[in-house]
This record gives C-alpha cells, structure tokens and sequence, in this order.
C-alpha cells in the first residue's frame, strides 16, 4: 500500500494534476517568450556588439 494511503493522505485527481502541469508550461512558455523577445531586441545586439570588441 502507498504511504500516501497508509497516512490518508488525499492523492489529487487526474485533472488537478493536467491543471497542475498546464500552469506549469504556460509559466514555461511566457518565459521563453521574454527570452525570445531580448534576444532578437536592439538592446542585445548592441550589448553583443559592445562584447564583441
């Protein structure tokens, strides 16, 4: 038996769980969006510029 049973411990349902994980790759992506947007910005490519002197 699971310890998680054996405590009574609630296990979540399958949709809390998609629920979870869908937050979890929507805070992903929004994250690879602003990473995505500095990177092809001005402002990067002039600080790269800078570096590369």
């Amino acid at each position: 038996m699971p310890d998680s049973m054996a405590t009574g411990e609630q296990q979540p349902s399958s949709g809390e769980l998609l629920d979870a994980v869908d937050r979890e790759l929507a805070a992903g992506e929004k994250r690879l969006r602003e990473m995505e947007r500095y990177v092809t910005s001005d402002t990067f490519t002039l600080r790269s510029r800078f570096r590369q002197l």
